[in-house]
Formats: C-alpha cells, sequence, structure tokens
C-alpha cells in the first residue's frame, strides 16, 4: 500500500512530520490511516483527510 510522509515547516510551524498509509476497507473503499492506525476523516475522501493531517501539523488551523 501506498506511504506518504507529511512534515509541517515554516513560519512558525513545529517541524512535526506524520506518516499516511492506505487501506482497503471490507466495503472495498481506500480509508487513509494514521501512523497509529486509526482511519484519518473522511473515509478515502482526498480533500478531507488532507485537511485532518494538516490540522495536526499545523495547531493555528
Amino acid at each position: 500500500m501506498p506511504v506518504l510522509v507529511v512534515t509541517g515547516v515554516g513560519d512558525g510551524r513545529a517541524n512535526l512530520s506524520e506518516t499516511v498509509r492506505a487501506r482497503v476497507a471490507d466495503d472495498g473503499t481506500i480509508p487513509f490511516v494514521w501512523s497509529w492506525g486509526d482511519d484519518i476523516a473522511g473515509r478515502g475522501d482526498v480533500g478531507a483527510a488532507a485537511r485532518a493531517v494538516a490540522r495536526v501539523l499545523d495547531p493555528r488551523m
């Protein structure tokens, strides 16, 4: 499965990173998954997952 490493840097952002994975769910959807195994918001919606990851990496959002 694909893996994406996202890092928040610059303009006061903490130097945080997160590894995002994808998995195939029983219903055939492909949700994105946090490094600790929980599904990211959006249940396969790329935009919703991106916003959730951005909130974690940039708490100012």
